[in-house]
């Protein structure tokens, strides 16, 4: 009985640890319920970060993809831009890429169902001031429209300083 005890204390303990090392502080997806994300189709995350202690922390960014087999591409580009409250320009832009299948053709990612969930490499963003941020995600792609797209979600990670 106490062995029994122990052992979900200790399980507590490591669940509680885990989650503590966890630096995502933001993580939304948007939905295209056609399953096509279109050239135009602009998709905007705000971020509210003026409970950070100071106002502006180093973060890092990634995209993460859930497609359907209807998806043909090797690869998904998208171009992320940061914006500030209030400001027109945006503070760091930069490119993404989603590699979706391997070498040998062979999907990548986890797949829950019909969907394949893919994550882009992380990449540091400068800092970046301002009470709320935006960022506004586009695919970069030839294609107008990429079909077999059903999420597109970014995480953003607080690095550590």
């Amino acid at each position: 009985m106490v062995r029994l005890k122990a052992n979900k204390w200790l399980l507590l303990l490591l669940v509680m640890l885990f989650a503590a090392c966890d630096s995502t502080v933001f993580h939304r997806y948007a939905s295209f319920e056609s399953r096509i994300w279109n050239r135009a189709d602009t998709l905007c995350y705000r971020f509210d970060n003026s409970s950070s202690k100071r106002n502006g922390h180093m973060y890092s960014i990634c995209i993460e993809a859930r497609t359907t087999a209807g998806y043909k591409y090797r690869n998904m580009v998208v171009r992320v831009e940061a914006f500030a409250s209030g400001d027109t320009l945006p503070q760091a832009v930069d490119t993404l890429l989603c590699e979706v299948y391997d070498g040998g053709g062979r999907r990548k990612g986890s797949t829950a169902g019909l969907l394949y969930q893919v994550e882009s490499e992380v990449k540091f963003l400068p800092e970046l001031v301002g009470d709320t941020l935006t960022f506004k995600v586009s695919h970069i792609m030839e294609e107008d429209a990429l079909d077999g797209i059903a999420n597109v979600g970014l995480k953003l990670m607080r690095r550590k300083e």
